[in-house]
């Protein structure tokens, strides 16, 4: 466990500094950080993209104070909250207060022991899957496999598959994990580098996005109307835990 550390003044990193850092952290972050670590310690200042300031911190004691004990006096960041909400909307990951209070409370059944236990078989199905096209493909590729995407696309299937069951197609899990990728990759750049959001707007970029974003609502509607016509309820987790509760079954 990192001990914490004893220094009286925060250090911090260069604003130009983090400039000229910014393009190989949008690419490389974990190596920007490890040299900042190694140089300042395991808490420091530094700004975003050269832009937003704000703490990093790896001492256990620190994160486990804004976190844990006091996380009810700390606020989301908007640099990074604002830019999720813009695409994901206002679910459980981009709101607090009270009305996060309430969509948590509106998903909770959805949490129960007993749900979560009868997700095993699904969950175990897409493992199953997952590493018997794995073993096929690693006989014949003998340069080896970039595990990095293997996983993601295991992690995307195993929620979809939960979220879903059966009732979405191939087809549709393939394009939601395409959008998702793209959405994730953009917003990334937009919290890394706060300084082309003005080209990202310009260029067309950020409409694309939202293009996109708009598809995935589309999709994932088109099931929720699918399983109100079969006569059954259903609570989807739209837009990466943007929660939105569907009741398919009217009151009588």
């Amino acid at each position: 466990m990192t001990k914490p550390s004893t220094r009286t003044t925060t250090p911090s990193v260069h604003r130009f500094k983090a400039i000229r850092n910014s393009l190989r952290f949008v690419s490389d972050p974990i190596s920007v950080l490890d040299d900042q670590i190694a140089r300042l310690g395991p808490t420091f200042f530094t700004y975003i993209g050269g832009v937003y300031k704000g703490l990093l911190t790896t001492e256990p004691e620190l994160i486990q104070h804004i976190l844990q004990k006091h996380h009810r006096i700390y606020r989301r960041s908007p640099m990074h909250f604002d830019k999720l909400s813009h695409f994901l909307g206002h679910g459980l990951l981009t709101s607090e207060g009270d009305y996060w209070l309430r969509q948590r409370r509106l998903i909770q059944p959805g949490f129960h022991r007993s749900r979560l236990a009868a997700l095993t078989e699904i969950m175990q199905g897409v493992i199953d899957g997952f590493l018997d096209n794995f073993d096929r493909e690693l006989e014949k590729n003998n340069s080896g496999i970039d595990l990095y995407p293997k996983m993601m696309e295991l992690a995307f299937n195993i929620v979809a598959r939960s979220l879903f069951s059966a009732n979405i197609q191939e087809h549709e899990l393939r394009r939601l994990s395409t959008i998702i990728t793209s959405l994730q990759e953009f917003i990334i750049r937009q919290i890394r580098q706060p300084y082309l959001n003005w080209w990202f707007g310009m260029s067309g970029q950020l409409q694309q996005h939202e293009i996109l974003a708009r598809e995935f609502d589309e999709i994932l509607l088109a099931i929720i109307h699918q399983r109100r016509l079969r006569g059954r309820s259903a609570t989807i987790c739209c837009k990466c835990c943007s929660i939105r509760v569907m009741r398919t079954r009217e009151k009588a």
